[in-house]
């Protein structure tokens, strides 16, 4: 499975690796699961990584219907911010068409994209 999360308590963030082809039905899917996981307190930071995606199957109608698919998941879990880390030019580039159409539908809520894991535990710092 190309997306993967794990709840971490201790920095209260969703940790989520992206790895291969990365296809809107794991997206989607994804959205659906971290919502209905009992096992994910309301507030966090979601984390994801996409330095392991070798393939972004994804259209510019995929990027652009996300937004609307994501807001389930951070109404029920209150999701304070969306934190991309993608170290390549491609994962970076795809991380920033992603948060355009995020920043265009919902405003309110943080999403970044950054360069190396470490950008993303500095940022974290800021949001708490």
């Amino acid at each position: 499975m190309p997306v993967r999360y794990d709840y971490d308590q201790g920095l209260q963030t969703i940790e989520i690796v992206c790895e291969g082809r990365l296809e809107i039905g794991e997206i989607r899917q994804y959205f659906i699961d971290v919502a209905e996981d009992s096992s994910i307190p309301g507030g966090a930071v979601e984390i994801v990584d996409l330095n392991g995606v070798t393939d972004f199957s994804l259209t510019s109608t995929d990027a652009s219907d996300m937004p609307a698919r994501y807001r389930r998941a951070n109404r029920v879990k209150r999701i304070r911010a969306t934190l991309l880390v993608g170290s390549t030019d491609a994962n970076f580039g795809m991380g920033r068409m992603i948060q355009a159409y995020f920043h265009h539908v919902m405003p309110e809520h943080v999403f970044e994209v950054v360069r190396t894991r470490g950008e993303a535990e500095q940022r974290l710092t800021t949001l708490r």
